[in-house]
């Protein structure tokens, strides 16, 4: 867990100058997304977007993901590592 979450902090950094964080986002979900279909698969989830009646919610869970996910990487990219990887640890006590 740590590790993998380390490799991609340092990863985002990297990229800093050469990707926006969207285009590195895009890509963290191109893997990501065949990745968790195959784990559903494994495990025989059926409903891959969860019952009926909490379909609209999990659609703004997700969004709101997908923004958190772009406002870390924008972190990432334009503060020093410590201070973002520091920001993201914090976010427990907000949620």
């Amino acid at each position: 867990g740590s590790f993998s979450f380390s490799c991609m902090f340092l990863f985002v950094k990297l990229m800093e100058g050469k990707a926006n964080s969207f285009t590195v986002a895009f890509y963290r979900a191109f893997v990501e997304i065949p990745i968790a279909l195959w784990l559903c698969e494994r495990q025989s989830i059926d409903d891959y977007i969860g019952p009926s009646r909490a379909r609209a919610w999990l659609l703004v869970r997700g969004g709101m993901g997908a923004a958190a996910v772009l406002c870390f990487f924008y972190a990432i990219q334009n503060l020093p590592l410590p201070d973002a990887v520091t920001l993201q640890f914090t976010t427990p006590p907000f949620a």
